[in-house]
């Protein structure tokens, strides 16, 4: 569906309701389910999520023995609800090494035991064995458990080995392509999957997206102020400062980042395949040097602020362990 103006419209013709003269269709479905007690599923709400957040309060608060199960990559924001983030496919654990237990650990991982099924299905010989491990291991983290990436990754073993698509995961994008012909054009390849994304996204949501994709590993809300947000003296300021909270939590409410904390305070990272989208867009925007110049700037700045407390706690250790030592040699920081 593409127009919010026949939900209900298209719910209604799944129970058989008609408009009836001095009543909208919605009452007339509100009449037809009020004293039922169903579950009512509303699948992929993202694009339409204004329309589905309307008629699921409209719904809700005429039936009261009604329960609406919706799918979507955000929360619909009305009362009542309850989100459940579904998250990635679990993974095999980061220090796998090649041994007889590989294959057992590899087997608890639900991202795993998904690639090597679907792998099976085009390939019928193909089998996880200790020379395949490590590279299937390898390509289940690096596409971050997401199920349609792995279906696909998995549907080249047809013609290329487990090593060999691990090696040429720098290049998803073009590698992980070719889903089944009777799949929704955004579920054929990973590229299209995110495409479908970056479209509902708006225009502020965009450059902040595609600007966080300078840091690795993660960051955190006062990096975002200060790299990607646009300077005061901006004639045409995109992304001001005050924006990059709001902007954020829309992106996190949108999963297309994730948040975590760490030493008290929130901390927020890319999975892998978004950021490498992300990074395309920002080189396409002719803004890679500017925000490559800020990031080096701002953390170049944080080591100098960073430095004499580093050196602190090193004389501090050095000392201590001096101390204890009882010996009667100098002091370990040469009388600095």
């Amino acid at each position: 569906m593409t127009d919010p103006q026949i939900i209900a419209q298209v719910v209604a013709n799944v129970f058989a309701v008609r408009e009836t003269p001095g009543r909208s269709l919605l009452e007339a479905l509100i009449d037809y389910l009020r004293y039922k007690a169903l579950l009512l599923v509303l699948d992929n709400c993202e694009h339409l999520i204004e329309a589905c957040a309307q008629l699921t309060d409209s719904l809700l608060h005429g039936c009261p023995n009604l329960k609406i199960l919706a799918s979507s990559r955000e929360a619909l924001g009305i009362a009542g609800e309850v989100a459940f983030r579904v998250p990635s496919l679990s993974l095999p654990p980061a220090s796998l090494k090649a041994g007889s237990n590989s294959l057992a650990e590899l087997e608890q991982s639900e991202a795993v035991r998904l690639f090597v099924e679907r792998a099976q299905a085009v390939s019928p010989a193909f089998y996880l064995e200790q020379e395949n491990a490590l590279a299937v291991a390898q390509i289940c983290r690096r596409l971050d458990g997401i199920p349609l990436a792995l279906e696909l990754a998995a549907a080249r073993v047809r013609v290329l080995s487990p090593t060999q698509i691990a090696s040429r995961l720098d290049d998803r994008f073009r590698l992980l392509t070719g889903g089944s012909r009777t799949a929704l054009p955004r579920q054929q390849t990973l590229k299209a999957l995110i495409d479908w994304s970056w479209t509902l996204l708006s225009d502020s949501e965009k450059i902040l997206l595609r600007r966080v994709a300078v840091f690795t590993g993660g960051f955190t809300l006062e990096a975002v102020e200060s790299i990607c947000a646009d300077p005061a003296s901006a004639r045409e300021v995109s992304l001001s400062d005050y924006e990059i909270l709001d902007l954020l939590e829309g992106l996190v409410n949108k999963s297309l980042i994730q948040v975590g904390e760490e030493g008290g305070q929130a901390r927020y990272r890319l999975l892998e395949t978004i950021r490498q989208y992300a990074l395309d867009q920002l080189l396409l925007s002719e803004e890679a040097p500017q925000l490559r110049d800020r990031h080096l700037e701002y953390f170049s700045r944080l080591a100098e602020q960073a430095e004499p407390h580093l050196q602190a706690a090193r004389c501090l250790n050095g000392w201590i362990a001096w101390s204890v030592t009882r010996t009667t040699c100098a002091p370990p920081w040469n009388g600095a």
